[in-house]
């Protein structure tokens, strides 16, 4: 791993400590939307698509990020890719339906 690179006023954040904070957020984004929210009057069925999709998201994040996937061979890494945009479109079809 490397470490942190230092500029004029102190240390960069790695790639990876912002990934992280940026799935931190989601989830607490995430919980907010399955407990009390303004959607719940509205629309719980938005919110449990945008939970989702959030869901999804993350997941692309991860395996770019953690499980080395962004400098994977191209080919693993668009499969990668293509079955979490399948399973997020599956998922957000069969919750509409």
């Amino acid at each position: 791993m490397s470490t942190p690179v230092e500029s004029h006023g102190g240390m960069i954040p790695r790639r990876a400590t912002i990934v992280w904070l940026g799935l931190v957020v989601a989830t607490v984004v995430t919980f907010w939307l399955g407990s009390r929210h303004p959607f719940a009057e509205m629309s719980a069925s938005l919110a449990a698509s945008i939970a989702i999709t959030i869901g999804i998201s993350k997941a692309v994040f991860i395996g770019l990020e953690f499980m080395a996937l962004r400098h994977a061979p191209p080919g693993l890494r668009y499969a990668f890719l293509a079955w979490c945009a399948a399973v997020g479109v599956g998922s957000l079809l069969l919750h509409v339906l």
